[in-house]
């Protein structure tokens, strides 16, 4: 029993609890993803099904093409975008995310050494790295992803 308990706590020190629900969000993202392009596959629309439709129907409508002798464009014409510009950015997604996590665990490694002693004065880092992400999540800016972040919050 104290054998399986020092493993526990080793474990513990060298991949913290922040870091595992980060991992697991990592994890979710990357099921996301693999719903999508899943989908995609099996020949379903996702972006219909899911509400992640890239094109804006109205600027497709006759209306908006001039009027000439010949038709030169049909009312109510879609255009299908391809399906990886559904999961391709998600997948982009999961890679950034995995990539600032893997980043704040590396930094957490390298200061604590693995010793336990340094464990508790470095316990900073995976909150900083926790809090970086929440930022990104909800920044304004068009970087990281932004559509894809702005459909997960809804």
């Amino acid at each position: 029993m104290s054998d399986n308990a020092g493993d526990e706590i080793t474990f513990s020190a060298n991949f913290p609890l922040p870091f595992r629900v980060l991992a697991l969000g990592a994890l979710g993202i990357l099921g996301w993803a693999t719903n999508l392009h899943g989908l995609n596959l099996l020949g379903l629309e996702a972006a219909n099904a899911l509400e992640l439709s890239t094109h804006q129907a109205h600027r497709l409508t006759s209306s908006s093409v001039p009027n000439t002798p010949l038709p030169t464009a049909r009312a109510g014409w879609k255009v299908i975008p391809h399906p990886s510009t559904i999961y391709g950015p998600v997948y982009k997604l999961f890679f950034q995310y995995s990539a600032v996590c893997l980043v704040g665990w590396a930094l957490y490694r390298h200061a604590t050494r693995g010793e336990f002693e340094l464990v508790d004065i470095f316990k900073f880092v995976p909150a900083v790295t926790t809090l970086c992400l929440f930022m990104i999540l909800v920044s304004p800016f068009n970087f990281a992803e932004k559509r894809e972040r702005d459909k997960f919050l809804q």
